[in-house]
């Protein structure tokens, strides 16, 4: 089996991902990435179920592994390994035993986001990815034996973990909440060298309080939205004027983190007030039961950084 030693850096999207791909998984700090996201995209998420060969993925992580520092540690890393964000995380089980195909002995780091932000930041993710859907439709869509769609599910992080420790074992699998990076990130950084045995982390070479990923208004999130469902032809929407292929998409979600539509800031005060109100009702004692499960498996005190208990 190729690099016992290997990180797995499965997600959850939205909380931290890109940020630790681009300043902590470097050669500078003891890192090196076996494959980029695209790479494990391809290798462990695109393959239909009877198109993966966990020999074949065993080739190719070998072929790019040559060469690396001995004292590196090896990752992979892509938030996608959580489950596919647009259909509730419907083919995380079958990722997950594909990662343990290759890759038994690894250990595994889950990064977790409260509900109610990472609602939020999801549905601002599947708007610019074409999605046309007003927020009460994703949260309660009405044909939900027609074929995977987003679900409350997903944001049940005790199964994902739950099912990670039974493939890998407890003590391989670690469990950090982005809050703790928003509040002592250093203590954060400290967790995940520890974790994965990392000697090299440079903890002042590391932009703490840089974003990558710039939040948009809800009236800019509403114009795309209506773009999705009458303009744009994406593949939640085949109905529109103007195709958007994968390459297009890419080009203009990086155009929206500089665009900004303007409305009074009363209107966007009601936009905000009403999302909130929206995403409040649809946490309120749902993820209870799962986040009590979740401090349960992992001991962490999930109720410090707002986290319904």
């Amino acid at each position: 089996m190729p690099l016992d030693n290997t990180l797995l850096h499965i997600g959850m999207p939205k909380a931290l991902s890109t940020w630790l791909q681009k300043n902590l998984f470097i050669p500078e700090n003891g890192f090196t990435q076996l494959q980029n996201p695209f790479e494990s995209q391809l290798s462990f998420i695109s393959p239909h179920s009877f198109d993966f060969s966990a020999d074949k993925t065993n080739e190719a992580i070998m072929v790019s592994s040559k060469g690396i520092d001995p004292g590196h540690i090896p990752v992979i890393s892509n938030e996608s390994l959580a489950g596919n964000i647009f259909y509730g995380g419907y083919n995380r089980k079958e990722i997950a035993d594909r990662l343990y195909s290759v890759f038994p002995e690894a250990k595994v780091l889950i990064v977790i986001r409260e509900q109610r932000q990472m609602i939020r930041s999801l549905y601002k993710t599947l708007v610019f990815f074409g999605m046309p859907h007003r927020l009460k439709d994703l949260l309660y869509p009405s044909d939900v034996h027609m074929g995977p769609l987003f679900c409350q599910d997903y944001l049940y992080y005790d199964r994902l973990v739950e099912y990670y420790q039974s493939l890998f074992g407890v003590e391989h699998v670690r469990v950090l909440a982005y809050e703790e990076f928003q509040h002592t990130p250093n203590v954060f950084i400290d967790k995940v060298g520890s974790f994965c045995e990392a000697k090299h982390i440079n903890h002042d070479g590391l932009p703490l309080q840089k974003r990558l990923n710039v939040s948009q208004s809800l009236a800019t999130i509403h114009a795309r939205r209506l773009l999705n469902s009458s303009w744009y032809s994406t593949p939640f929407n085949y109905g529109g004027y103007v195709t958007v292929n994968i390459d297009k998409r890419m080009e203009l979600l990086a155009k929206s983190k500089k665009s900004h539509v303007w409305v009074p800031k009363v209107f966007e005060l009601y936009l905000e007030k009403k999302f909130q109100q929206q995403v409040g009702k649809y946490v309120d004692k749902s993820f209870m039961e799962s986040n009590r499960r979740l401090a349960e498996l992992t001991g962490m005190e999930l109720e410090k950084y707002g986290y319904y208990m």
